[in-house]
């Protein structure tokens, strides 16, 4: 797994986040509170490099994981 990057970063619930490798994979972006847990996920087309997140999320740190092929790329976000 490689770094990726995400902006901006903190990004408020509710906002766009645009993520550069997204434009570049097919795949699933996945985000994981701090407990490790799964609260949000969406398939990627490879067409964008931006994701709309949802606005019931709380402040906190998120770990951002976009799997795609065979190669699989995290980010921390804070928001």
């Amino acid at each position: 797994t490689v770094s990726m990057s995400a902006y901006p970063n903190p990004v408020v619930a509710g906002g766009t986040l645009t993520v550069p490798a997204l434009a570049k994979e097919v795949g699933i972006i996945r985000l994981f509170d701090a407990q490790g847990k799964q609260v949000w996920s969406e398939r990627t087309n490879g067409s964008t490099g931006q994701v709309t997140l949802p606005a019931a999320l709380p402040p906190g740190a998120y770990q951002l994981r976009l799997e795609g092929g065979t190669s699989g790329h995290q980010r921390l976000i804070i928001l």
